[in-house]
């Protein structure tokens, strides 16, 4: 999958494409940054400008790098109530300016939420990606982009178009390779077709439960490596003395296990992501967890754990590290070891019917009508443990009541929760709750399916067969 673009319909005879712009100060009276841009059209000169809310114009300092095309800029007239876009003007004849469609929105948009990005490849290096989120507000907004890891060395993203309801957007992007430091970034794009400057970006956490040794870095990338940014040896790297494992609330009253603690950022090098293992008493790895890419390199850092292995004593970590100014190599350090806490969220579960468990502990795929009674039906659990399914308010549903988007499995016993996150048979096919599911909708997934080596299992049987298919069936639309 290449990348793909938004080109406007319409261009006038002077006009400029807007390759890049990144922003690095972004205050009142202040805004500065780099942009580089394509001239469309016979002209010089060019001026760049703030354009504000009532169309005035507002003339930005401009210093040329390598070449009249790729700039430095401060615009000492930027309002963070007043302005709306940063823009080229072609100076034609005698300096008369013309708008052209080198543009982009600089009013501060955050209006991005709930982004969740779940990974069903337990293999370290490798992702089968979906991405959902919530907006606010989007009286403005014709679409977002989504931009994700490569593949095979070219961009992926995916442009989505704004719709009704309050159900997430979900995007799958199915497999994609991954490397350290990776994350997903959001933008929004306005109904005239321009990219807001603001983004929302989202690290990424690679699940590697299937990863039984240590991972083997490149320290360096041949020619043939798509992608590659060389991970080199550092060495001792300190700053986790205060690392530990405990069980907390999960942020909605349940308790799970977290490991925690507080990133040590220099401004000469400092983490960009942290690969997490499960080890014995001997420091000997039993398995991978996950490798986390950083969404903040200052604060804490708390990560959820799955349920350990029965030989775990210590969570082992290694540190990816990223040196001022060096945006070509990464550093992989020494691993440190925290011992496990002895209050590790339990299990609960004895075995699962009709149900996949999936690498980033939720379970699928619930297919269109089940009631609350029929999955509770699925989960058999150990004795004294009560089972109840949650609809996406908190709510505890009927056990005739249909489980929708939203809905959570939440298991207890002797004070102690686990909430399971449920994942939808339309999910597995990339759509979002609201969207229809159609015949050539499934007849697509089915034949992506056949054509794969890792089909997806939607019935917990561990093959893609006609019972799979029965269950897409019912997806379809009455």
């Amino acid at each position: 999958m290449g990348p793909n673009h938004i080109v406007h319909a319409t261009e006038s005879a002077y006009d400029a494409h807007l390759d890049y712009v990144a922003i690095q100060t972004w205050m009142e009276g202040n805004l500065r940054g780099n942009l580089g841009f394509t001239k469309i059209g016979d002209y010089e000169d060019y001026k760049l400008v703030i354009v504000d809310t009532n169309g005035g114009e507002h003339a930005c300092e401009v210093q040329e790098n390598n070449g009249s095309s790729d700039v430095s800029f401060h615009c000492p007239d930027y309002s963070t109530a007043n302005s709306k876009y940063l823009r080229i003007n072609a100076l034609v004849g005698q300096g008369s300016p013309v708008p052209t469609n080198a543009a982009t929105r600089i009013d501060v948009f955050g209006r991005f939420s709930g982004i969740v990005l779940s990974d069903d490849d337990p293999d370290a290096n490798s992702l089968d990606l979906t991405v959902r989120f919530n907006t606010n507000d989007e009286t403005d907004v014709s679409l977002y982009r989504i931009d994700v890891p490569g593949v095979l060395g070219y961009g992926s993203n995916s442009f989505v178009e704004t719709k009704e309801g309050d159900d997430p957007y979900i995007v799958h992007f199915g497999k994609l390779a991954t490397h350290p430091g990776d994350r997903v970034i959001f933008y929004a794009y306005d109904r005239d077709g321009y990219r807001f400057s603001d983004y929302e970006a989202a690290g990424i956490i690679d699940v590697m439960t299937n990863q039984k040794n240590w991972i083997s870095y490149n320290a360096s990338c041949d020619t043939d490596s798509q992608n590659c940014m060389p991970v080199e040896p550092y060495g001792e790297f300190a700053g986790h003395e205060d690392a530990a494992v405990a069980s907390e609330d999960d942020g909605t009253g349940n308790v799970k296990a977290f490991v925690r603690w507080v990133l040590p950022f220099t401004m000469e090098i400092f983490p960009v992501a942290y690969d997490i293992y499960y080890a014995d008493s001997n420091k000997e790895i039993i398995r991978g967890e996950a490798r986390v890419n950083l969404q903040y390199l200052t604060g804490e850092f708390r990560h959820p754990l799955s349920q350990a292995p029965g030989a775990a004593e210590y969570v082992a970590v290694v540190p990816i590290l990223r040196m001022n100014g060096n945006y070509f190599t990464l550093y992989h350090a020494d691993p440190f070891y925290v011992p496990l806490s002895a209050t590790a969220t339990p299990d609960f579960i004895i075995s699962v019917e009709g149900m996949v468990p999936l690498a980033d502990g939720s379970y699928g795929y619930v297919p269109k009508g089940m009631t609350a009674g029929k999955l509770l039906s699925r989960f058999n659990v150990v004795d004294g443990a009560s089972k109840q399914v949650l609809d996406k308010n908190g709510e505890p549903l009927d056990t005739d009541a249909t489980v929708e988007t939203g809905a959570k499995l939440v298991l207890s016993k002797d004070g102690v929760t686990r909430t399971i996150t449920l994942r939808f048979v339309y999910e597995a096919m990339g759509k979002s709750g609201g969207d229809p599911v159609t015949i050539t909708d499934i007849a697509l997934f089915i034949i992506q399916q056949l054509n794969s080596t890792d089909p997806k299992d939607l019935t917990g049987d561990g093959k893609f067969d006609s019972e799979d298919t029965r269950l897409l069936l019912k997806e379809l639309a009455e």
